[in-house]
């Protein structure tokens, strides 16, 4: 069975927001480290701003706090939300008003900052945006 960039992202988001029981947390566990490995090694270098934007937004909306509140993340989950980053920065120019908020509230929700670039390329793509989180940062 093979899954083209849309499927993987789809069957990701999916299965990051399904409710499991004990009886088939493990089964679904298997099948995210699968599809993991899938988006990070063939289809997160081809992805579009959309995927990119709903496949780090499913990673943020599934994610658990430790009760410290650190965000619990595994190694693999946090490669991948690194590897969607730089695949965002290289379709920036594509994305719309509305992932470009979903992208920077994901990153939020996850403990991150954006790079640099993002943020660079987000005030020349929306000034007003760029703006209120230049006050907001007291820059």
């Amino acid at each position: 069975l093979e899954f083209n960039a849309v499927n993987a992202a789809t069957a990701y988001g999916k299965l990051l927001l399904l409710t499991t029981s004990r009886d088939t947390a493990t089964a679904r566990q298997s099948a995210l480290g699968i599809l993991e490995t899938c988006l990070l090694n063939t289809h997160v270098s081809s992805f579009k701003a959309r995927q990119c934007a709903n496949t780090l937004h499913a990673l943020a909306k599934s994610r658990r706090r430790a009760p410290d509140g650190a965000i619990l993340m595994s190694v693999e989950e946090s490669d991948l939300v690194d590897a969607l980053e730089e695949r965002a920065l290289t379709v920036a120019n594509k994305f719309k008003s509305m992932e470009i908020a979903i992208v920077l509230w994901a990153l939020a929700r996850l403990g991150r900052r954006p790079f640099a670039p993002t943020q660079a390329h987000i005030h020349d793509q929306t000034p007003a945006l760029g703006e209120a989180a230049a006050i907001e940062e007291g820059i």
